[in-house]
């Protein structure tokens, strides 16, 4: 039964883990996306200053 119990916190650990790593993975793809966003804006607003 012990046994049992190991194994399955173990493998919630790891799940844990991977959520941490994908949720990871997509904060840097928003921060890329924000920052394309703002280099964008930051030119249409040099573009359009007349």
């Amino acid at each position: 039964m012990e046994d049992k119990k190991a194994e399955l916190e173990k493998l919630m650990q790891e799940i844990d883990l991977k959520d941490y790593k994908k949720i990871e993975e997509i904060s840097i793809e928003i921060e890329e996306i924000t920052s394309k966003i703002e280099q964008d804006t930051m030119r249409w607003i040099e573009l359009t200053d007349f």
